[in-house]
């Protein structure tokens, strides 16, 4: 798989997200569980919205995992 088509796919994952408003949990390389919606991103971070919004650093995560439910 080339290196566009990778980000292509984290882009449309990202995307979709974000535009359904998905609950999501985000697990890091540390092994610490972040959870809230995805709200933007760009090459190298994401921002992820529960009280506060968070900038996550894409190199630091292991596992994004939608939820089933909308927040």
């Amino acid at each position: 798989m080339s290196h566009t088509n990778t980000e292509n796919l984290q882009d449309s994952f990202l995307d979709s997200l974000i535009e359904n408003g998905t609950t999501t949990a985000i697990y890091l390389k540390s092994g610490i569980k972040l959870h809230g919606r995805v709200i933007a991103y760009d090459q190298y971070t994401i921002s992820l919205k529960e009280d506060t919004v968070q900038l996550i650093f894409k190199h630091a995560v292991a596992t994004i995992v939608p939820s089933s439910t909308k927040a």
